[in-house]
Order: structure tokens, then sequence, then C-alpha cells
């Protein structure tokens, strides 16, 4: 890669073309309805997502009679609503939900709501099944939050993507990431990189090749130019060792001569005369 330090407003210019501008509805009354509808509108338009979630409301009753149906009631209802990647959707809500109610004992975060923004990161943090974009939401839709939040994914996506120097504490990421981007973009960029973590950038197998981002990160031109080259050491590896090819035994035509006329068998010659 060049010398030329990435720029953090032209990944997340990429991001939002590949995913559109995120905004949370304003008609979603609780965190926990901001959270559901972030994970059913995950990379898809917003009529999209908020389709779906109109959908799960009329299905289920209140969010707990979705956490005890089974994936596939989620998903279909999902389906039905022209949703796409149902089934995916449906064990990310599914595995949200379950983790909130063995932790509370409710399906509910309403207690997010008279947290401070940085309290309220950190709780939400510990959700491992909730996922980055979604707790996201709850902190600038919600909460109205500012800046950027340290989540795990997102520093590794910054620090990946050379944006953030590695070895920093996640707070101290997060504000070299905030100096580089207008204010307007802190939220905005949490949800989209928080995205990225969760379909592209994983802690162990990254998907650079797949990845709206890798042609612009640092990891990702690296990673996929060591793809390439060991897919063409294996390709000559491979015609390297194949048995080589028997030399044919057809001639190649003389001047004038067609090609059939080449394939054809020679005349016999005639047997020479015997001495008397």
């Amino acid at each position: 890669m060049s010398g030329r330090r990435p720029r953090a407003d032209r990944m997340v210019a990429l991001l939002e073309k590949r995913y559109g501008v995120r905004r949370t509805p304003g008609w979603l009354e609780t965190p926990l309805d901001v959270a559901v509808h972030a994970i059913v509108a995950t990379g898809a338009p917003p009529a999209v997502g908020d389709r779906g979630y109109q959908a799960l409301q009329r299905e289920f009753v209140d969010w707990n009679e979705m956490r005890v149906a089974t994936w596939r009631e989620i998903g279909d209802a999902l389906d039905r609503a022209h949703v796409p990647d149902p089934g995916a959707r449906a064990v990310a809500l599914k595995r949200a939900l379950q983790q909130i109610f063995t932790r509370l004992n409710r399906v509910s975060l309403d207690n997010v709501a008279g947290m401070e923004l940085r309290e309220a990161h950190a709780y939400l943090a510990g959700f491992s099944d909730l996922p980055t974009h979604a707790a996201g939401a709850i902190l600038y839709g919600r909460l109205r939050g500012a800046g950027i939040f340290p989540s795990h994914g997102v520093v590794r996506v910054s620090e990946r993507t050379g944006l953030v120097r590695r070895g920093l504490t996640p707070g101290r990421a997060a504000e070299s990431l905030e100096a580089q981007l207008p204010r307007r973009l802190h939220p905005r960029t949490h949800q989209l990189f928080g995205i990225v973590s969760e379909e592209f950038c994983l802690p162990k197998e990254p998907r650079c090749p797949q990845c709206p981002l890798g042609g612009t990160c640092e990891t990702g031109v690296r990673t996929i130019a060591e793809q390439k080259k060991a897919e063409a050491a294996a390709a000559a590896k491979a015609k390297a060792s194949a048995p080589a090819k028997a030399p044919s035994s057809v001639k190649a035509p003389k001047k004038g001569q067609s090609p059939a006329a080449a394939k054809a068998r020679p005349a016999r010659r005639p047997a020479p005369a015997r001495k008397r």
C-alpha cells in the first residue's frame, strides 16, 4: 500500500453507499424497540427495516413472546415482509433477547434510559449477543449520545484499516478516530464500523475480499494481495505437477494442404518386386 494515510471520511462514505444512512426512527418507544429495529434493519434500506419491524409487532404480542418463539417462526414473519436473509436476522434477534432475559429476568432495557452515556455504553457492551450497531442505535438514537464510543468492534476496524495506531487503549483509539471526522459523522461512524466488525472484520478470520473497505484498508489490501499470490503459486504448482501430454502423431498440414488431408491416413506403398 502507498504511504498515504487512509481517510476516515472516505471510508464512511463508502459504507454509507453500501448500507445507506442509518437513522433511528423517532416513533420507536423504548431502548429495546430501537435495538430490535436495528437488528432487523442491518444492511437493508430503511424502508425494509421499518417493514420488517412492523411485521414482528403484528406477529407477536410483545418481545418476550418473540423470545420464546422459534427462530423459524421469527424468520417466517420477516420473510413474509420480504426482508432479506430472514433466518440470520431471526437468530440474531432470538440470541439478543434471550441474553437480556437471562441477565435481567425480564425482556427490557428501560433501565438504560436513566444512565449517563459512558455508563450506558459500558452496560450495553456487557451483552455480547447485542450487536455493536444495535447498542449504538440506542446510545445515539435514543440517548442522543455524541462522540464515538470505544466498542471492541469499532476499535478493531479502526486499527486494521490504519486509521488508528495499534496498542492504544480503547478510549484513546476512539478519541483518535473522532479527531479525524466532523462531529456530525461520529454516530454514523460508530454504527457503520460496528456493522463491518460483525459481518467482515471478524476477530480471527476477517473476510477482507468481501468487505466494502477491502480496497482501502491497510489489512485488507495486504490480505487480498497475499491470497492472490498464494492462489497463483498453487496454480503454478498444479501445472508443474500435471503429467506431460503424449506427443501427437498427427503431422502439421503442409503448405496448401487442408487439415483434413493432413489427418488422413497416408497411402500404403506398394511392395517392391521380387528379384528372379
